[in-house]
């Protein structure tokens, strides 16, 4: 039987396309254009486009601070001492928590203890990680960002320990 129906499934032009039923006797077949074909795998793709993450992202907010490790010097002068200035804090590792609790991004401060990074609005948890140039942890600074709001920078401060 599976003889007949391929028998009858054979397009006799070359412009048509045949598709079959195989249930069985009495199979049926019916001519596809392959135009049809084209349109239809245009449609598909086209409505199944959104479905792989082709989305635009969400818009951010730029959030820029520095980490600096301060006091440098025993004792504060009055004026003060160039040389006493809070230093910056290179390779400090800062991660940024959103409202849940959720790890939303970690940074890490570049050669002037600068950072920068993007977060949709929210309320974020920036956490500072021990560093070796201070006496434990800076305290975690808390940030609201809004859009079309431009935050002002954070500073995170890690005591030195020198009195």
């Amino acid at each position: 039987m599976q003889g007949t129906a391929a028998r009858h499934c054979q397009a006799a032009a070359p412009v048509s396309i045949w598709a079959c039923n195989h249930a069985g006797a009495g199979s049926v077949s019916t001519p596809m254009r392959p135009s049809f074909l084209i349109a239809a795998a245009v449609l598909t793709a086209l409505a199944c486009a959104g479905c792989y993450g082709n989305d635009p992202p969400p818009p951010t907010v730029l959030l820029t601070g520095t980490a600096r490790a301060e006091p440098v010097c025993p004792v504060e002068q009055v004026p003060p001492d160039p040389s006493c200035a809070e230093r910056p804090v290179e390779g400090a590792e800062i991660v940024v928590t959103d409202a849940d609790g959720n790890v939303a991004a970690e940074v890490v401060t570049d050669a002037h203890g600068a950072f920068t990074v993007s977060l949709p609005p929210g309320r974020y948890t920036l956490v500072p990680q021990p560093v070796a140039v201070a006496m434990g942890t800076a305290a975690p600074v808390v940030v609201e960002l809004r859009l079309g709001d431009a935050p002002d920078p954070v500073v995170i401060s890690y005591d030195t320990g020198i009195r």
